[in-house]
């Protein structure tokens, strides 16, 4: 499930909160997804956004907290296993030209069975968009 509000914050700026949540009830079995020896995987996944539009006109910042257990398999944005802290901004130039920048920060929730240590990935964007 999916739910976000809108609130204006004075000015020009306004305050989004938005979340998704869900549960895959049939997992495979920790040993499958080399994170544990025994028992199911975990099959709850959800993330939150704190966003601010427009602080000041045409600039928004945002950031994102998100989990996945290690038996939620369907997502184009999670991995398996894994937490996410993410932070965005958007510069919109003008109509035809924006700069976007992201700084994104993932690791594992259980080591794996047979790693040294937990996996971490920390990795960024800066993009540069003009429309024709």
């Amino acid at each position: 499930g999916r739910l976000a509000a809108q609130w204006p914050m004075g000015g020009s700026m306004k305050f989004m909160l938005a979340g998704e949540a869900g549960y895959a009830p049939n997992t495979p079995k920790r040993s499958v997804v080399k994170t544990g020896t025994s028992g199911d995987a975990n099959g709850f996944a959800a993330q939150i956004t704190f966003n601010f539009i427009d602080i000041i006109p045409r600039h928004s910042v945002g950031f994102v907290l998100g989990r996945a257990g290690d038996g939620w398999l369907l997502s184009p944005d999670f991995g398996p296993n894994t937490n996410l802290a993410e932070v965005r901004y958007k510069w919109a130039i003008d109509k035809k030209q924006s700069l976007e920048a992201r700084l994104r920060n993932r690791e594992d929730i259980d080591q794996r069975v047979g790693s040294p240590f937990k996996r971490e990935d920390v990795d960024y964007y800066v993009r540069y968009t003009y429309k024709f």
